[in-house]
């Protein structure tokens, strides 16, 4: 038997769908959801989609009856967000990225941090965080390569460059492009295969199917880091479809997620 997942085409739900959905996903939480609790859940629509259906995230929470720890910063005292940044730092187990707090509902916006001590670096320091930014004019060729296979190591696969934007471990991935000439050309010198042939690219989407128990969409590939892109897919085989086809699956035409072929 293979698992079945909810994911599904948040056009099709009804507004109260979508929010008894989101009252859900906060009692599994134990509070409200933030935008970063929902990526890459294949069982919620993205937080986009709420955007887009209620005006905004904080709205759709609102309409949900959910209340979070958000605040007014006016009314807290320097030292007050500072102690958040702190616990923020605490939980996450690292210096928070000015990233990781946009959307939180429970910490104050990078921008309040920024206008009360001058700068994102600057509230760091005077909280006494350390950060593991540096200079990347400090850095050799080599020294960067090192950090990205550190990185790799530790995630456990080859991340794409929108997903190291504030990476606190990381220069800014368009310092290895400017660097390298490419990401792609920085993961090849790291020692990391960026280039695949058909038949790798078949034999990779049929494990992944198998351990799912589903064929994905293409949206859920880009979520996924087990899979190359389904750009490489579309490159290699003309479209998703014809990647699916070859590999001995449905095409997928409505967007959800399509079935092995018999």
């Amino acid at each position: 038997m293979t698992r079945k997942s909810t994911y599904f085409c948040s056009k099709k739900l009804s507004d109260e769908e979508m929010l008894e959905l989101l009252r859900k996903k906060a009692k599994q939480l134990g509070h409200a959801p933030t935008v970063d609790s929902l990526t890459g859940d294949l069982n919620m629509p993205n937080s986009r989609a709420y955007g887009k259906r209620f005006g905004s995230w904080r709205n759709a929470l609102r309409v949900a009856g959910l209340k979070s720890k958000t605040y007014s910063s006016k009314k807290l005292s320097d030292e007050e967000i500072l102690e958040l940044l702190r616990k923020k730092a605490e939980q996450l187990g690292h210096t928070p990225t000015a990233d990781s707090l946009t959307g939180d509902l429970n910490m104050p916006n990078p921008s309040v941090y920024e206008k009360r001590f001058g700068s994102w670096s600057n509230a760091l320091r005077v909280a006494g965080l350390k950060s593991k930014y540096y200079s990347s004019k400090n850095l050799s060729d080599e020294e960067l390569l090192k950090l990205l296979r550190d990185k790799v190591n530790k995630l456990g696969h080859i991340p794409t460059k929108k997903s190291l934007f504030g990476d606190p471990d990381l220069p800014k991935p368009s310092i290895y492009v400017e660097r390298f000439d490419s990401w792609t050309k920085a993961l090849e010198l790291a020692g990391f295969k960026t280039t695949w042939s058909d038949e790798e690219l078949i034999l990779a989407l049929q494990a992944r199917v198998k351990e799912l128990g589903y064929v994905p969409t293409t949206q859920m590939v880009e979520e996924d880091y087990k899979l190359p892109s389904a750009v490489t897919y579309q490159n290699h085989f003309g479209s998703w479809n014809n990647a699916l086809e070859a590999a001995g699956f449905e095409p997928n035409k409505s967007g959800r997620k399509s079935k092995k072929r018999a």
